[in-house]
């Protein structure tokens, strides 16, 4: 703390994924580290396993391959790739004598309450957000007489374990909804909307998927790549996070313009 302020707790921080680190890359959470540490302490507790984190636990990777580019993708043979990506990740890891039982969410919460131990904090106050939320909750439920208080944005319950493509698309929409509202935006609008024209689009894919030549990043070589209905619903369309660099709230701003 920068100026410690009697009787307050300090802020724990649980990061999100699993697998997010503190870095550079997120200049919005340094913000809000200054911010905190201005009157009470702040805690980063890092995850078991993180491969960006430099922790002495084993940095748990595994690869996923990737979709062959001169073929139309789909949902089914992404979740295939998924699937034995995990599978052979586990086998790599077991076969290198680490024990998995110890990477779930009872040992990073009691990774919580021995860190606050260890630095003889009575109560801490836990901010976090996404996976962290569901630390969060497994911490309360588990360790609930040591925290003061919580602050938990973008909820994801315990029992709740995945982010709802419902959702997603409602906030997208209602991007749109605004950009279609824009005078600066309006020349460019399609006459339908915008998420009429991606509807449009998908369903053009799904019944006939396309090839495209183009030309590969620092390179003179050309190469085809098919897209699908599927290729469009797994790609940035929905995804405004993987718009350009910067946090999400950067990319569902990029969106309309995609």
């Amino acid at each position: 703390a920068l100026n410690p302020q009697p009787g307050r707790a300090p802020v724990v921080f649980l990061n999100g994924g699993p697998g997010d680190t503190l870095t550079e890359k997120w200049p919005h959470t340094f913000d809000l580290i200054n911010r905190l540490r201005k009157t009470r302490d702040f805690v980063y507790v890092a995850q078991r396993g993180n491969p960006d984190e430099p922790s002495l636990s084993p940095k748990m990777t595994f690869s996923v391959a990737s979709a062959p580019l001169d073929k139309p993708d789909s949902i089914k043979a992404a979740s295939a790739r998924l699937a034995k990506g995990y599978t052979d990740g586990l086998q790599r890891w077991n076969e290198a004598g680490v024990d998995l039982s110890g990477y779930d969410i009872i040992n990073a919460v009691d990774d919580v309450y021995e860190t606050r131990a260890a630095l003889g904090y009575e109560k801490i106050v836990l901010r976090a957000c996404s996976f962290g939320s569901q630390w969060s909750f497994a911490y309360l439920k588990r360790w609930p007489h040591t925290v003061d208080r919580a602050l938990l944005d973008s909820i994801e319950p315990p029992d709740y374990a995945y982010d709802s493509p419902y959702w997603v698309c409602a906030s997208v929409a209602r991007v749109s909804k605004d950009a279609e509202a824009s005078e600066t935006l309006a020349p460019y609008i399609p006459e339908a909307g915008l998420m009429d024209a991606l509807r449009t689009v998908i369903k053009r894919l799904d019944n006939q998927p396309i090839s495209v030549d183009v030309t590969r990043p620092n390179s003179t070589e050309t190469v085809s790549v098919s897209l699908s209905g599927d290729d469009l619903r797994m790609g940035p369309a929905l995804r405004f996070w993987a718009l350009g660099a910067g946090n999400e709230l950067a990319g569902l701003a990029r969106w309309p313009k995609f």
